[in-house]
């Protein structure tokens, strides 16, 4: 699950305002109250809190993400249902809040499993959120949404959001977005591998890393890229490129602590194997689970 960090929260104007409960006794009432106790008691700065804080700790604890949700839909009810008093309102506040508070909305119901509630939410934020007023942000909604639509099985729709995030353009400055940027290029191109397409996924991949100078490749997107190719040259044949590049790539990867030890396995094993010069590698079947429909 996307997870906005609780150390980017308190970045928030919100956390100035001055309130009477620690965030651990807004833990403890937020179990035991209801919406219509929450409406009608607690301002909508305190509420917030509350959400914030339960949303946090769903991470570890389904009960709070249920909490959270009902706390975050008090909080968003329709702006009709909203308090007369419009400093009680959060449609009323900064942009920047409630963007805020519906990326943990969504994250909350993530939790919980309700990922079509969740796009919902997505899409709401990403209405309000401009890409330039924080990259970062928008960046993590869209990787949350297209999780989402992942997990329903939306595989070209999820698709589509992780590319978006890798054609943002690459700024090797800034580590943590190319981190993320990497990690989008594989979850597009197992989008591809789920839809039984190992070229797209492979072109997806060669055109990421090829974007990136030498010392800034990605050892996950190089692994998966060297296996894909491998895959399909020598189990389906229907790749012509090189034997030796592609093991460059595994290499690559099984070099690096970042990478996932299938590939360090995958390198092994295929540098032992000296049949490729005959043109008869037997390739393990390391993306048989992840492929589906025609080839």
């Amino acid at each position: 699950m996307n997870m906005i960090k609780l150390e980017t929260i308190i970045l928030l104007p919100l956390f100035a305002f001055n309130v009477s409960i620690s965030l651990k006794c807004c833990t403890v009432d937020a179990f035991s109250m209801s919406n219509e106790a929450v409406s009608i008691t607690i301002p909508v700065e305190q509420k917030i809190r509350i959400a914030m804080n339960l949303s946090t700790d769903a991470q570890s604890n389904i009960t709070a993400a249920y909490s959270a949700i009902e706390v975050w839909e008090d909080i968003f009810q329709y702006p009709e249902k909203q308090s007369d008093n419009k400093n009680n309102n959060i449609y009323n506040m900064q942009s920047t809040i409630q963007i805020f508070c519906k990326a943990l909305y969504a994250a909350s119901l993530v939790r919980i499993g309700k990922d079509d509630d969740a796009l919902i939410v997505y899409d709401e934020t990403l209405d309000l959120l401009e890409i330039d007023m924080n990259l970062g942000m928008w960046i993590d909604v869209k990787i949350g949404k297209g999780e989402s639509l992942q997990r329903l099985m939306k595989y070209e729709e999820a698709q589509k959001e992780f590319l978006q995030v890798c054609s943002m353009g690459h700024d090797q400055k800034i580590v943590p977005i190319g981190k993320k940027q990497s990690q989008c290029a594989c979850k597009a191109a197992l989008c591809s591998l789920r839809l039984g397409n190992l070229q797209t996924a492979e072109t997806i991949l060669n055109e990421f890393q090829r974007e990136r100078v030498d010392q800034d490749k990605d050892s996950t997107v190089a692994g998966m890229l060297g296996a894909v190719q491998l895959e399909m040259k020598y189990r389906f044949g229907n790749y012509s490129g090189s034997f030796n590049e592609s093991m460059k790539l595994l290499e690559f990867a099984s070099l690096s602590d970042e990478a996932s030890p299938v590939y360090k396995w995958f390198y092994a094993l295929m540098s032992k194997n000296e049949s490729h010069v005959h043109g008869d590698v037997k390739v393990p079947p390391l993306f048989e689970n992840q492929i589906k429909g025609n080839r």
